[in-house]
């Protein structure tokens, strides 16, 4: 793994150089004093990752993420700064993935880069490879980001108030959550709670998040006939919602698992949200061949882009740093397959079930009973003794 180290201060690389040393096995690095300096480097020879201290003299850090996002985009971005930069930081956040403290610890930057890189690389086709890199923001839904951006001009906005607005949202939600699990503000700690996140970054930081760097932004009309982004946003809150009240039948510790079952619900759906903001013309072709042929959807996207928006969502917030039940559960959300082949399966049938039975028991569904067997199974599996008619009742209160 080829990692490269951009900092103006030379004591500063020399300490990062003792602090990658114990990785001379895996990690091939090299360290930079200059942006200039840094895209002549990845204009020769390959890096996976570069990562970079945000102020410094001529090109700072965020411009030069910027332009690595333009000519190298398979690369992985990755700031170093103090939590007194709150300025640089906001820059930074359409185009870094990772936030990391300065000075940074190896048990910060380990986990950090193996654990995207390895996950980039699963991605086959270079195409999506590099979209997946460049993915900065999400659409958020115009009512739910008109309502926040109300609350941040308002001088008797409390935090709960904003944290209950984001918990709604997928942009917001994944965004908010992308920096708080960041090295420079989580502590160690998995936050999957909006709220909590919220807190964790306090008032000022979450405004700045808002407003300075624009990070969320409404949705411009999708261009997908047949997609509406109303929908998807009721159907994910539906399953969010259920995904949590399985979770609180299944599971003693109501707390953490609660939490994760809302998130992992709300945002199960945002490779979807991606493909149709980004490659619509071949998301329409997907939805076409899914009619013509009577697929899944999610089928019929595998056939279209070689994954389907629940692989491309999880590689997405994995790359932003998201816990990784999180990420789990939204991957293997259409693959009931292979969450029997994993253990601590809880979470991850929650949501699946939860996804099924919203569609199956909906007032606008059929419903065969043949269609949700599969995932009356896995629920006795975590939660035995709770019949089919009270799941269905579950379901339908969830509304």
């Amino acid at each position: 793994m080829r990692i490269l180290f951009v900092d103006d201060e030379q004591k500063v690389l020399d300490s990062l150089k003792k602090t990658v040393r114990p990785m001379s096995n895996e990690w091939e690095t090299e360290f930079v004093t200059s942006g200039e300096i840094a895209l002549k480097a990845l204009a020769q020879r390959p890096f996976d990752a570069i990562v970079t201290d945000l102020r410094m003299p001529g090109m700072d850090g965020a411009t030069l993420l910027r332009e690595v996002m333009s000519r190298h985009p398979q690369v992985l971005r990755v700031t170093l700064s103090g939590q007194s930069e709150t300025g640089a930081l906001m820059l930074s956040t359409g185009v870094a993935h990772q936030y990391l403290p300065k000075p940074c610890q190896l048990e910060d930057l380990k986990p950090t880069i193996t654990r995207a890189v390895l996950l980039r690389r699963v991605l086959n086709d270079p195409q999506l490879r590099s979209l997946v890199s460049q993915i900065g923001t999400l659409p958020s839904v115009p009512p739910l980001y008109l309502e926040l951006m109300k609350l941040l001009d308002s001088p008797y906005a409390t935090l709960d108030q904003i944290g209950s607005v984001i918990a709604r949202d997928m942009g917001m939600c994944a965004k908010v959550l992308q920096f708080a699990n960041s090295a420079m503000f989580s502590r160690g700690r998995e936050i999957s709670d909006p709220g909590t996140a919220a807190g964790t970054l306090g008032f000022n930081t979450v405004k700045n998040l808002c407003l300075t760097a624009q990070v969320f932004k409404a949705s411009l009309a999708m261009q997908v006939p047949g997609f509406s982004m109303e929908v998807m946003w009721v159907h994910s809150l539906k399953v969010s919602q259920l995904a949590e009240r399985i979770m609180r039948a299944t599971v003693m510790e109501v707390e953490d698992g609660r939490s994760r079952a809302q998130v992992s619900g709300l945002l199960h759906d945002v490779g979807r949200l991606v493909m149709v903001q980004e490659l619509a013309p071949q998301y329409e072709t997907a939805m076409k061949l899914s009619k013509e042929k009577g697929l899944p959807l999610y089928q019929a996207e595998r056939e279209i882009f070689g994954v389907s928006h629940a692989e491309l969502g999880a590689h997405i917030l994995a790359l932003w740093g998201l816990p990784e039940p999180v990420v789990e559960a939204i991957a293997f959300h259409h693959a009931p397959e292979r969450i029997k082949e994993i253990g601590g399966k809880e979470l991850m049938i929650a949501v699946y079930a939860a996804e099924l039975m919203t569609k199956a028991w909906s007032t606008e569904a059929s419903r065969p009973p043949g269609f949700i067997a599969e995932c009356l199974a896995l629920l006795d599996s975590v939660a035995p003794g709770i019949s089919p008619v009270e799941w269905r009742d579950l379901t339908l209160s969830a509304a």
